[in-house]
């Protein structure tokens, strides 16, 4: 089960900000990561597709999981469309004529996995 967290313990606050603040430092010392990371409702999208790896995921599915607030799906639609340009992602046609798949590029699995898995090994220790 997870910790809550106390908002009154100032060194674990301090501790967990610092976390972060050193992956977002890290993300903006690349610009592939730093267009990845740019909007919110397409970085999570683009943490989606990662899950599903080589095989992508159609973009009306990518768009219905996307929950991050005040994201439209228009927005979103260009942004990975911007990510699609600089050869982050990929795509292929579905199995429908209509349909197209997204995949996360070979280049950003490499760029950011190993900054996630930085970032969230720190959280474990």
């Amino acid at each position: 089960m997870d910790k809550v967290f106390d908002a009154n313990d100032d060194d674990r606050l301090r501790e967990v900000v610092n976390r972060e603040l050193d992956f977002v430092r890290s993300v903006g010392t690349d610009r592939n990561l730093i267009l990845a990371t740019s909007n919110q409702g397409a970085f999570e999208a683009l943490l989606m597709l990662m899950l599903e790896h080589e095989e992508g995921l159609p973009v009306y599915r990518t768009l219905e999981q996307v929950r991050s607030r005040y994201a439209s799906q228009s927005g979103i639609i260009k942004r990975l469309r911007v990510l699609r340009e600089a050869g982050l992602i990929e795509a292929r046609p579905g199995r429908k004529g209509s349909e197209v798949y997204l995949a996360p590029s070979r280049e950003i699995i490499e760029s950011l996995g190993p900054l996630l898995d930085q970032k969230f090994r720190k959280s474990e220790n």
